[in-house]
């Protein structure tokens, strides 16, 4: 049984999909202040709560160049 996924999952794959020929998913982690790439594909598949602190850095990490 698959687990629903967040809205924020869904955007944030969908985002770095879009994006993925301006910056790598690392690139997108390390703007953000992320320590591993890890993070961000589990924020992509509703496995981690993204933390309110990091919501601005995570927006500005998803925005094109």
């Amino acid at each position: 049984m698959s687990k629903p996924t967040s809205e924020l999952a869904d955007f944030s794959a969908t985002r770095i999909a879009k994006i993925r020929h301006l910056k790598s998913q690392k690139q997108v982690a390390q703007e953000a202040g992320f320590d591993s790439v890890n993070f961000v594909s589990m924020l992509k598949r509703g496995d981690a709560k993204l933390p309110i602190d990091r919501v601005p850095s995570f927006s500005a990490a998803l925005q094109s160049l």
